[in-house]
């Protein structure tokens, strides 16, 4: 008979990370998702990241002509 496991991994971080990865994510080793952090431990954003993504979802709008977001 085997015994299922009750560790927190098995049954649920590696299924939802199976999950993301086939809903189109990508997986970053604790090795890149430090470096997308510069470097900073404690930190919970993936800055080099969030800056793309932000930059290709906000637009102004003027006089009929979308504009990309300038860094302040």
């Amino acid at each position: 008979m085997i015994t299922p496991s009750f560790l927190e991994d098995h049954i649920s971080q590696v299924p939802a990370l199976q999950l993301l990865v086939k809903l189109g994510y990508t997986y970053l080793s604790p090795e890149q998702a430090l470096a997308q952090r510069q470097g900073k431990q404690g930190s919970v954003l993936l800055e080099g990241i969030l800056e793309v993504r932000l930059r290709a979802i906000n637009s102004i709008q003027h006089k009929g002509q979308n504009y990309p977001v300038q860094p302040a």
